[in-house]
């Protein structure tokens, strides 16, 4: 997705040498979306050496445990830019340095589904604190974990399957803090508020966890 977008955005340059700010967006984008494909890329072969050689011991993982019936099936991965308390973690805008990756999905279980984290030891710096910020927040009792998970889904996976029944069954004033929460990160003509992961559809998905696995170190 990521090198179609690349050629979108190179395809479109110059075509029409009056439209300048479009040329200048962009370039812009190309410039982004340039320095984003590298970055997987690089990750990319640190996961495939992992998978070649049969080798886990640099993956790191937080696995969240729910005995209720998944409602959404999701996976993705993203380069955190500011945690759950609305700290900066890393700058995604220099693009000198390498970013650090994160991944999530939604993985079935015997007693009901999970909520995984995993991200190699290599980009442990932002990942670790990214979930400790997490774990602040539920701490200080600013947001049930299940709200804090959700919405994190809702800006950051754009690989989801969402159950219809589940769907049909919200009322029509959820559906649009929906939608409307997951159009912020989309938008090109906005910058991302580093508060985003702290509020935001509360009592929407009623997910409710009652154990936790995990390996950080």
């Amino acid at each position: 997705m990521k090198e179609n977008a690349l050629e979108l955005f190179e395809n479109h340059i110059g075509i029409d040498n009056d439209q300048n700010v479009i040329n200048e967006l962009f370039l812009s984008m190309r410039e982004g979306t340039a320095f984003g494909l590298e970055n997987l890329k690089r990750h990319k072969e640190i996961y495939d050496n992992s998978l070649r050689d049969d080798s886990y011991f640099n993956v790191r993982y937080v696995l969240f445990i729910s005995k209720q019936e998944p409602t959404i099936a999701f996976s993705g991965l993203f380069f955190p830019d500011f945690d759950f308390m609305g700290r900066q973690l890393q700058n995604l805008g220099n693009h000198n340095s390498d970013l650090q990756l994160i991944t999530m999905c939604s993985t079935p279980l015997d007693c009901g589904w999970g909520f995984l984290f995993a991200w190699h030891v290599t980009s442990s710096n932002v990942c670790v604190d990214f979930m400790r910020s997490l774990a602040t927040m539920m701490h200080n009792n600013d947001n049930t974990l299940g709200d804090s998970l959700f919405r994190l889904v809702m800006t950051n996976c754009e690989n989801l399957a969402i159950s219809p029944k589940w769907w049909e069954r919200l009322p029509e004033d959820q559906k649009e803090q929906i939608t409307s929460k997951a159009s912020l990160t989309a938008d090109i003509f906005s910058m991302t508020k580093p508060f985003y992961l702290m509020k935001g559809l509360e009592g929407i998905s009623h997910w409710e966890f009652e154990g936790v696995k995990s390996k950080m170190k």
